[in-house]
């Protein structure tokens, strides 16, 4: 009788970019898993540019470090004179001249689903877990909760 191919299509699967996953364990070679269906990594490829620092900017602007998708690096963006230029969760640091995520410990804050408040840094940190009960609805990623599965990904170099 022959050997059933099926279970060994659905381990080979687990290899591929793009397949579900929990854990790093779970995708082969030098791929991740990213949190919340993140998609494909990136790889070796990247878009850089890099403004260099403020004086590279017209006058309104300011360079602000990024990573963002598969682009990083540097780049002018609009300068803040106070809290107005701003988006409701950011204010303005006075001497950078640059929006910043408000801290959450400022009650104007609430951290998104699957994070908390880290009192001690401040920011919005991610709910951590060993397995998707204690995600309420969501997925546990690598030891953190996420809204949708994990994604087998080329991890970023």
């Amino acid at each position: 009788m022959p050997t059933p191919l099926f279970p060994l299509a659905l381990l080979l699967a687990a290899c591929f970019a793009g397949a579900p996953c929990g854990s790093n364990a779970q995708c082969g070679g030098d791929m991740q898993c990213v949190p919340g269906g993140g998609g494909y990594g990136c790889g070796n490829y990247f878009e850089e540019y890099d403004c260099g620092d403020t004086a590279a900017c017209d006058s309104d602007s300011v360079c602000q470090g990024y990573t963002e998708g598969c682009g990083r690096g540097s780049r002018c963006v609009p300068a803040c004179w106070g809290d107005d230029g701003c988006a409701s969760t950011e204010t303005c640091d006075p001497d950078a001249h640059l929006c910043i995520t408000r801290p959450c410990t400022d009650p104007a804050v609430t951290c998104e689903q699957f994070t908390h408040c880290d009192d001690g840094t401040g920011t919005c940190a991610p709910d951590e877990c060993i397995g998707n009960v204690q995600c309420h609805g969501g997925y546990c990623v690598n030891g953190t909760c996420a809204g949708e599965p994990g994604t087998c990904s080329m991890a970023r170099q």
